[in-house]
């Protein structure tokens, strides 16, 4: 076990595998790829290693420009609806519940249902709530992701029966200790919630050579690869580089943005975050649009620090990402950065929501001698591979769904 970093033993927490062959996977989420996020990536890669151990999987998600309404990518089968037009449904849900309404399912299946809670999201919300009613209705076995915390207690306070059908899944899966606890304070049995960590290639997700040079001559290169999610707080990102960051003065360090602008929305957003860069005047600010998700990697590996600001994660597969390729992390101390990042030991956490602390934890960064960021950096890599092997979260969730499975 890693030294200094808490959390409970994954593999203790699930239930021996009863079940004869693999289960079917039907996940439920609001968008996959070639949208990425953290939700996409942790599907597609638990997705693609779930067929590799012989489970089908099949991804039920909403329609999006240019993607085909059916294809199969590495083994996974994706189903992409549109809005409906005879159903008298506000949302592409509403074509998913309809479709799992009308379907036999002979072989043994798992629906893997994403929630969604929020003012933008409260069509498929809705439809979400009566998707877990239906596959109540049907016995079909039902796990459900939790992907963010605030997430139940909102649902707690806006859809109580939203609450009520959590109560009547068969498992629910926390990000972390503060989602399990929005799950108890809502009436959820501890019985029903499983802790299952997302997961990271660390063979694609690696170290830089090391013939590698930071480039920057007396400074470093501090990165946020992001979604365009005002949760995200990028503007704030650029408010602490130009307003806070006095350690970096005599420095030649740089901050690179990435992000992947999916929509016109997107667009926008990326187009205000630019022109905010350029009415602040600042310097040494690269951003940086359109990088694929699998030529990500060479980002991080580019880069010496990452950094976040964000405060409202389940658990980050970016940061999961900047760890595995051994970068010095600063992040909020929120529920969900804690599990992974002790702060002075395997990174620099700050006060969630104040640009003051995040300062204080970059000059802690600046001033810090290169032996101890590498042994940090050397921890954060031991933890990857020991907790958060994509392989190993892979087969705990083959396990799960197995054994959901085999309950019925």
């Amino acid at each position: 076990m890693i030294a200094g970093v808490p959390g409970p033993d994954l593999m203790s927490r699930l239930p021996s595998l009863r079940a004869r062959g693999s289960a079917d996977v039907v996940a439920i989420i609001a968008r996959f790829l070639p949208h990425i996020g953290g939700a996409q990536t942790h599907l597609f890669e638990l997705g693609r290693r779930l067929v590799r151990r012989g489970h089908s999987v099949s991804v039920l998600t909403k329609a999006a420009p240019h993607s085909p309404a059916h294809e199969i990518v590495e083994g996974i089968t994706v189903h992409r609806f549109d809005r409906p037009k005879l159903l008298g449904g506000d949302d592409s849900f509403a074509s998913i519940y309809e479709h799992v309404k009308s379907r036999i399912f002979e072989h043994p299946t798992v629906l893997y249902v994403f929630l969604n809670v929020g003012t933008l999201a409260q069509g498929k919300t809705i439809w979400t709530i009566r998707l877990l009613e239906l596959a109540r209705e049907k016995s079909i076995p039902t796990v459900v992701r939790i992907t963010s915390s605030g997430r139940v207690s909102r649902l707690a306070r806006e859809y109580p029966r939203g609450i009520e059908a959590l109560r009547h899944t068969d498992c629910i899966v926390a990000l972390n200790p503060g989602i399990q606890k929005e799950l108890r304070d809502a009436g959820v049995g501890q019985s029903k919630i499983v802790f299952l960590p997302n997961g990271v290639d660390h063979n694609h997700f690696r170290p830089a050579a090391p013939t590698y040079t930071s480039p920057t001559s007396n400074g470093k290169m501090f990165l946020s690869a992001s979604r365009l999610d005002p949760k995200k707080r990028l503007p704030d990102l650029l408010v602490l580089w130009g307003k806070y960051l006095n350690c970096l003065a005599d420095s030649n360090s740089r901050l690179r943005i990435v992000a992947q602008p999916h929509d016109a929305k997107d667009t926008r957003d990326w187009l205000n975050l630019v022109e905010f860069a350029a009415d602040a005047g600042l310097e040494h600010v690269d951003l940086v649009p359109g990088v694929a998700h699998e030529l990500i990697n060479r980002s991080y590996q580019n880069a010496d620090v990452y950094i976040t600001l964000s405060v409202e994660e389940g658990m980050s597969n970016a940061l999961l990402e900047a760890m595995s390729t051994g970068l010095t992390v600063i992040a909020p101390a929120t529920d969900a950065v804690k599990p992974l990042i002790v702060d002075d030991w395997n990174g620099f956490l700050f006060d969630p929501g104040s640009l003051a602390s995040a300062a204080v934890a970059v000059a802690r960064v600046m001033e810090a001698p290169a032996e101890k960021l590498q042994l940090m950096k050397r921890r954060s890599l031991d933890l990857v591979r020991e907790r958060h092997a994509a392989d190993l979260i892979a087969a705990a969730y083959s396990r799960l769904f197995n054994s959901v499975c085999s309950r019925r």
